[in-house]
């Protein structure tokens, strides 16, 4: 939406974060502090809390077992306030990009390079969370690369 110049209603942009800062504890200034100086060269200082939000969180999550343990607990405590407020803001970017860009046909996401997700983490996430993430009002492609062994029976496939 930033890269398209458009913005997302501000009071649905409040609940989400107001939501994230309720349930993780964290505040402005706690964010601020700890965001990497690599994930303010991306975001830029002008960035909305919760994208800064979500940077400490993924690297929260690339560190111990036990912060990824911590922070799927503290997000599963209301996941379906969670849901609701993505679909929220997914309606507001679908209708400001259908406006702007009237043959816009909804919104996908992409979750690429299946590969580098754990055999584990992939079934929990995929298939234990399959109905939550089937909830969300935007179509979801999960790609997973193809074996170099398979590639003779793409024409046949």
């Amino acid at each position: 939406m930033r890269k398209l110049g458009l913005k997302f209603d501000d009071q649905l942009i409040e609940n989400f974060e107001s939501w994230f800062k309720d349930i993780t504890k964290e505040t402005e200034e706690s964010v601020e502090k700890s965001v990497s100086i690599q994930g303010e060269a991306t975001l830029k200082p002008e960035a909305p809390f919760i994208a800064k939000l979500m940077v400490k969180l993924l690297a929260q999550i690339k560190g111990s077992d036990k912060q990824k343990t911590t922070i799927r607990q503290t997000l599963e405590k209301d996941l379906s306030r969670l849901k609701a407020d993505i679909n929220l803001l997914l309606g507001d970017a679908y209708v400001k990009l259908r406006k702007k860009f009237p043959q816009y046909k909804g919104l996908l996401i992409i979750f690429d390079n299946m590969d580098r997700v754990p055999p584990m983490v992939a079934e929990h996430l995929f298939f234990d969370y399959a109905p939550q993430l089937q909830e969300l009002d935007c179509t979801i492609i999960y790609t997973a690369p193809i074996n170099a062994d398979d590639t003779d029976c793409l024409p046949n496939c």
